[in-house]
């Protein structure tokens, strides 16, 4: 029996799979994959994530522990939710891995937000240098437009400039 999948799950997918992804789809993506019990998409969204992202300048060496620590904890879940003869083993025994499935779930969510964290530091430090870099450009823009306002009111004046500069210089230079 196969699914019909609404519109909406189809674009998602494709939002997901496309180049623009953001990282609320992915946390999205791979929490309902480990809900859903599919492990392996969960582990190919973060890989492919990781993939897309490894470019950005300073995001490889900040999230490569993060995904890999991500990866590690949706094994966890994989291994605890399909442990051989579950309905065999005692019922704390089963408890116990229930439990440490729950905590294996909201460390994943805990390790999906610091991405997004670390994320949203790379943006404000992008945002940073670039405001560093427009405000260089207006003030050697500002300094080139002076020189240039100087140089034509001093060829314009002519001899003027000169006679003055003349005696202020002498000024100074009996001053001291």
């Amino acid at each position: 029996m196969s699914k019909k999948r609404s519109t909406a799950e189809k674009d998602f997918d494709l939002k997901v799979e496309g180049s623009y992804v953001d990282l609320g789809a992915l946390q999205h993506k791979v929490l309902t994959s480990v809900a859903e019990k599919k492990f392996d998409d969960a582990v190919i969204c973060l890989k492919d994530y990781q993939e897309k992202k490894k470019f950005y300048p300073g995001y490889a060496v900040k999230a490569d522990r993060l995904f890999t620590h991500a990866e590690e904890l949706v094994n966890a879940i994989k291994g605890k939710k399909n442990f051989p003869n579950l309905s065999g083993l005692s019922q704390s025994k089963q408890e116990e891995l229930a439990q440490k499935c729950r905590e294996h779930w909201e460390e994943l969510k805990i390790s999906l937000r610091r991405l997004k964290s670390i994320e949203k530091d790379l943006e404000i430090e992008d945002a940073r240098s670039t405001l560093w870099v427009v405000r260089a450009m207006i003030f050697a823009t500002m300094i080139i437009i002076l020189v240039f306002v100087v140089h034509e009111a001093i060829i314009s004046m002519g001899v003027p400039v000169k006679v003055i500069t003349d005696d202020l210089l002498n000024m100074l230079w009996n001053l001291i």
